[in-house]
C-alpha cells in the first residue's frame, strides 16, 4: 500500500501480506535538503528520479 508516512497504516498493515511503501514525493524532499545542504550524494537519487519520472510521462 503506497502511503505518506502516516502512521496509522501500520496499524492497518499489521498482522497482514500489506508492504507499506512511501510515495516519490515525500523521499524526494529529504534528498532535496540534503542536496541544498550540499550533500552531493543526493544528487544522484534526484537525477535518477528525474530520468523516471520523464520515462514514465511525468515530466
Amino acid at each position: 500500500m503506497q502511503g505518506d508516512g502516516y502512521k496509522a497504516y501500520e496499524t492497518i498493515a499489521k498482522d497482514r501480506p500489506i508492504l507499506l511503501v512511501g510515495c516519490w514525493m515525500h523521499c524526494r524532499r529529504y534528498f532535496h535538503k540534503a542536496f541544498e545542504a550540499g550533500d552531493p550524494r543526493a544528487a544522484v537519487a534526484l537525477d535518477r528520479r528525474a530520468i523516471r519520472m520523464t520515462e514514465d510521462g511525468d515530466l
